[in-house]
C-alpha cells in the first residue's frame, strides 16, 4: 500500500486506497466458476444481458424507457447513455449466503460490446461489459 507524508509527519493511504471503503459499489452475485475466475485474475470482464432491468440500472433516466436494440444503437453512435462514472467499483458474491466469499474489484467502464465466449458469453451478442480492474479486497483471502 502505497503512502504519503502529510505536515505532521504522519502518513496516511493515496486516494485509490480509499477506494476500499469509499464510494456506494455496484452489488453483483456470481456463480462459483466466474468468481473464481475473476478473483485469479484470469476474467476481466462481466457480462449482463442487454434487458430492461439491467437498462433501468446502468443508463441514465432519460434512457430508461428504450428497447435493448435502441440502446445498443445509440451507444454505437456515441451518445453517452451510460452510467460509466455512477460506481467505482464492483462488489462480488459467490452466492447468496451471509458468508459467502466476497470481492471488491475497481471498476474501469461499462461498455456495450460482443462478450468472450470463454467468459461465458454466447457467440456475437451483445452486453452490458463491465470492464474490471484490479481487486481491492477479497474476504477469502483474509
Amino acid at each position: 500500500m502505497s503512502k504519503e507524508t502529510n505536515d505532521t509527519n504522519t502518513t496516511k493511504p493515496m486516494a485509490y486506497d480509499a477506494l476500499l471503503y469509499a464510494g456506494r459499489p455496484l452489488h453483483l452475485t456470481l456463480k462459483k466458476e466466474w468468481y473464481d475466475k475473476i478473483a485469479s485474475g484470469e476474467k476481466k470482464e462481466e457480462y449482463r444481458e442487454i434487458k430492461q432491468y439491467w437498462i433501468n440500472r446502468f443508463t441514465w433516466h432519460e434512457f430508461h424507457w428504450m428497447t435493448p436494440c435502441e440502446v445498443r444503437r445509440d451507444f454505437e453512435n456515441g451518445i453517452p447513455i451510460l452510467k460509466n462514472k455512477k460506481w467505482e467499483a464492483v462488489e462480488f458474491r459467490n452466492g447468496y449466503s451471509k458468508d459467502a466469499p466476497t470481492m471488491r474489484v475497481e471498476l474501469l467502464g461499462i461498455e456495450i460490446k460482443q462478450g468472450k465466449e470463454e467468459w461465458g458469453a454466447l457467440a456475437g451478442q451483445f452486453y452490458f461489459t463491465l470492464k474490471l480492474g484490479r481487486i481491492l479486497w477479497n474476504n477469502a483471502l483474509m
